[in-house]
């Protein structure tokens, strides 16, 4: 796996990491703080690389749309490619 991509995955993993204790301590939590300490920061390095825009799919989950729905809305691209190589392959 290339450097780029293992550095992409770091930060992804790096901002969805707290979703967990989010759903556990729901009322007690910061979520614009969240959103911009964690999701934007992936969003603004990545998004237009990948096409993956953390926000808009937390937010739509939020809202109980689907990922259809949150593509077909145009902002949200979609991954362009993979996050992880196939099983068996080198990177």
């Amino acid at each position: 796996m290339s450097g780029k991509r293992e550095e992409e995955i770091t930060d992804l993993l790096d901002a969805i990491h707290n979703i967990p204790e989010f759903l556990a301590r729901r009322e007690q939590w910061d979520d614009e703080f969240f959103k911009a300490s964690f999701l934007d920061v992936y969003d603004r390095k990545w998004a237009g690389k990948s096409g993956l825009r953390l926000r808009d799919l937390y937010e739509g989950a939020l809202r109980g749309e689907t990922l259809q729905q949150i593509y077909s809305k145009g902002k949200n691209e979609g991954p362009n490619q993979p996050l992880l190589p196939p099983r068996g392959r080198g990177g």
